[in-house]
């Protein structure tokens, strides 16, 4: 019995599964990066240079804590030797990155307490506020996408990004609105 063609189909139908999947995360990289380039363009005309700058410091501040506070742990999942240890793994990512993200902003919002400080690094307590709770949010969605690659789900992994930019973008926008109608 020659098995040579199950064997080729086999692998075509892998093959196939695999160019699928990199179509998919390709197209939603492609249209996580243009809501983004979109979502600039509308931010760089509703705040001012100096408000936009505030706005690009607290990004950076989000992401950092976003990525210091889960400890790499989203990196882990996939490498999870089964996938009741990646679930314990994303649920720890997420639990840790919300309870630091919050913890650091409670010690920002002290320091600043206690140096009787308007800012702390040009940055006022709403924004510290909003910085926090966007770094928890983005632990969440780091640690919910690191699982979703692990079991494969790699078209919900690409929604996942667009949603994420898409939400993001959304609610930069209405706090520029929302500025410019207190103003």
């Amino acid at each position: 019995m020659n098995r040579e063609p199950d064997r080729l189909a086999r692998f075509r139908l892998r093959l196939g599964h695999v160019v699928t999947s990199i179509g998919s995360l390709f197209a939603g990289t492609l249209a996580s990066q243009l809501v983004l380039l979109t979502a600039s363009l509308v931010l760089a005309r509703l705040y001012s240079p100096s408000d936009f700058g505030i706005l690009a410091i607290s990004m950076a501040f989000s992401s950092i804590l976003a990525t210091v506070t889960v400890f790499s742990y989203p990196t882990a999942v996939p490498l999870a030797k089964t996938n009741a240890a990646a679930k314990n793994l994303t649920w720890l990512s997420m639990i840790l990155g919300i309870v630091l993200s919050i913890l650091a902003g409670a010690v920002a919002l002290l320091s600043m307490a206690l140096s009787r400080s308007e800012t702390l690094w040009g940055l006022d307590r709403p924004v510290i506020v909003l910085t926090c709770l966007s770094a928890a949010a983005l632990t969440v969605w780091t640690a919910s996408r690191a699982y979703l690659a692990r079991i494969g789900d790699f078209r919900t992994v690409s929604v996942a990004a667009v949603s994420g930019n898409i939400t993001q973008s959304t609610a930069q926008i209405v706090g520029g609105i929302l500025h410019l109608a207190g103003a």
